[in-house]
């Protein structure tokens, strides 16, 4: 769907209208993330900007994004937003500090210790593959939390 209308069609058929809270990410010259309720949608576009300025446009809802990184690149294409919550100065409102990556945002209100985040780390051979209490491969977020 790289349609802006048919992408303002399936949101609004998914009870988004003015104020209604649609989490977004962007990569440039990639595409797009959206969620909104229980929904969630990947697009692959080469202007992730031009959807998103239809989608405001269309429906001004309150969009939902990990940092500001996602609204300076907004802005650089020429998309303002009117009404967005910024995650990562959230979370340094709630909690303090000025370390705010996603993973830290995610744990904090969970009451997940920072120690638990899973890290990228040096790779090697002898390394061993996930466990099976790593759940599901598929899915973003371990039984852990």
């Amino acid at each position: 769907m790289t349609d802006p209308a048919s992408l303002v069609d399936e949101l609004r058929r998914a009870g988004v209208d003015r104020g209604a809270a649609v989490g977004l990410a962007v990569a440039r010259g990639v595409g797009f993330g959206l969620s909104a309720g229980d929904r969630t949608w990947a697009v692959a576009h080469d202007d992730p900007a031009a959807v998103v300025r239809a989608v405001e446009e269309a429906l001004r809802p309150r969009w939902i994004m990990w940092t500001n990184d996602t609204a300076a690149q907004l802005v650089a294409d020429g998309v303002r937003v009117a009404t967005a919550w910024d995650v990562a100065a959230v979370h340094r409102l709630l909690f303090g500090g000025w370390r705010a990556p996603p993973a830290r945002t995610w744990a904090a209100p969970r009451d997940l210790s920072p120690a638990t985040i899973p890290t990228l780390g040096q790779l090697d051979l002898l390394g061993g593959a996930a466990s099976a209490d790593d759940g599901d491969p598929t899915h973003p977020v371990r039984p852990d939390g």
